[in-house]
């Protein structure tokens, strides 16, 4: 079987030929390519050719379903030293939010934002200028540019693109921040309320989108930690949102993923109830504090796990190669005497720092693993 074949097995409740290894290597790579680092039999490689030589899939994370505009709306960039700041200038008012650039990340070719260190909303007269953004927002649909890239994955993976978050998680990470947020929450319930009931009215515009999308998966959501955000938070707000998203989606013949690289022990039986279908990047012991028995305790074989290998496992100064070896051993053990739709992944990512020796010995023992 291809690698498409076995993760479309799992996720089709069939069982393939073997378990599907699928770990997301894009920022190793991208680091030691861009600071002249990488492994000397991968010099002058590119990420597809180290992937086939490793014996793993491709995770197929850089596709695109839709492009976001914010109408009737400037946005004005400026750099302060480390800090990017960027203004909404709207005819409601502006508002801004500074966000942290780490130069050492940007020297390893990471482009990604650090950190966010004054979210858009401040004061109570900062909910009107989010409220324009949102209902200013367009989504427009990239289907053909999705299509190209399946087409260029092929047999290799089965794309599974990021669609943005649920509308509480937004206003939780983005808007206000957890310093603030559930303070906000406390005092000021009814401007937050409305922002949320007003994000996820814009939402099913994308859920429209979804459902027309040439995809069979719809990853939607991320980063749910059972401390951050807690079943009280979770079930009365993000629940009823993916239970009404999975509904479409599944009327549709398509599965709904989140990204689930936090802490999820006391959200598990909350992911199942909510309609979500699999858990991707699900992140585990000795990382957080769930393990991946605990996940098939509450889960069995009802949801995908895509995950299974914490990505510290995976870092020589974060493990031994006999706790490497010893948590392999238990892992293989785990998954012969359970049922699981597993498709095996480093979670969150193969970092800079990781060993890619381990992961060619992962292939080793999946190409050898023979469940009952």
């Amino acid at each position: 079987m291809t690698f498409r074949e076995r993760i479309l097995a799992v996720i089709n409740g069939e069982r393939p030929d073997r378990i599907p290894w699928v770990p997301r290597l894009e920022i190793w790579y991208k680091a030691h390519a861009t600071m002249g680092t990488l492994p000397a039999k991968y010099q002058g490689w590119t990420l597809p050719q180290i992937m086939k030589d490793l014996g793993v899939g491709h995770p197929a994370r850089d596709g695109k379903l839709v492009e976001v505009v914010i109408d009737n709306t400037a946005i004005k960039e400026t750099m302060e030293g480390n800090l990017l700041i960027r203004t909404y200038i709207t005819p409601v008012g502006e508002a801004t939010e500074r966000i942290r650039i780490n130069p050492a990340t940007r020297s390893k070719g990471m482009p990604f934002e650090e950190g966010v260190v004054e979210h858009l909303i401040q004061g109570e007269e900062d909910y009107r200028v989010v409220e324009h953004l949102i209902a200013n927002t367009r989504y427009i649909p990239t289907f053909a540019d999705h299509q190209a890239y399946e087409e260029a994955i092929g047999e290799d993976g089965v794309p599974m693109t990021f669609t943005l978050w649920d509308p509480m998680f937004r206003i939780l990470h983005h808007y206000i921040g957890y310093n603030r947020a559930y303070f906000e929450l406390a005092d000021r319930p009814a401007q937050v309320e409305g922002l949320y009931y007003l994000l996820w009215e814009k939402q099913r515009e994308l859920h429209d989108l979804f459902v027309q999308a040439p995809t069979s998966i719809i990853l939607h959501g991320a980063h749910y930690d059972s401390m951050m955000t807690p079943p009280p938070i979770f079930n009365k707000y993000m629940m009823p949102y993916f239970q009404e998203l999975a509904a479409k989606l599944h009327r549709a013949g398509k599965k709904l993923a989140i990204h689930a690289d936090a802490d999820s022990r006391l959200l598990l039986h909350s992911f199942r109830e909510s309609g979500i279908d699999i858990v991707e990047c699900f992140c585990t012991a000795p990382m957080v504090s769930c393990t991946l028995e605990e996940a098939l305790d509450a889960w069995g074989d009802q949801m995908i796990i895509w995950g299974g290998i914490p990505s510290i496992l995976v870092c020589p100064t974060a493990c031994s190669d006999a706790e490497f070896e010893a948590y392999l051993n238990d892992l293989f053990q785990l998954l012969a005497r359970r049922p699981a739709r597993i498709i095996l992944g480093v979670a969150d990512n193969v970092m800079p720092e990781a060993d890619i020796s381990r992961i060619a010995r992962v292939t080793e023992l999946v190409e050898a693993f023979n469940p009952r």
